[in-house]
């Protein structure tokens, strides 16, 4: 397992599934698992998955709850070398993209997708100077 750096965030979700969550990230959206624990049932109890400087971590309810289903209230933001590959790539994959391709205001060209449990995932690539909209105050 690489090391991982120092001021990194690798935010822990919890889930229903591992296995399916795992999945979709791996074959779906291009990451790449880093490590993963099997329990005794034979399932993922956890698993580590990063993308680029991107990393995430999906653990198993020991409760059985996980997330319920519909939208989610956190959301990933992934920044990627090349936004419109990954979009290519992603929707070969057969993954429904829920917002297209789109130049932001910030300057990030984005699209979004959602996971196997309601989490939306953005993809990013930094593409030009931000221009706020007229009225929108920065601090």
């Amino acid at each position: 397992m690489p090391e991982t750096a120092v001021g990194s965030v690798m935010p822990m979700v919890t889930v229903p599934s591992v296995d399916k969550v795992r999945d979709f990230y791996v074959e779906k959206l291009g990451f790449e698992q880093q490590m993963g624990v099997l329990g005794k049932d034979g399932q993922l109890d956890f698993t580590n998955v990063s993308r680029g400087g991107a990393a995430l971590m999906f653990a198993r309810d020991p409760e059985g709850n996980g997330a319920s289903a519909g939208v989610q209230p956190v959301q990933f933001y992934v920044n990627v070398a090349d936004v419109d590959a990954v979009h290519q790539a992603v929707a070969k994959a057969g993954v429904k993209v829920v917002e297209p391709l789109t130049d932001q205001w910030w300057g990030d060209r984005t699209f979004v997708v959602h996971d196997p449990n309601g989490y939306r995932v953005w993809f990013s690539s930094h593409v030009k100077d931000a221009v706020p909209p007229p009225g929108t105050k920065i601090v």
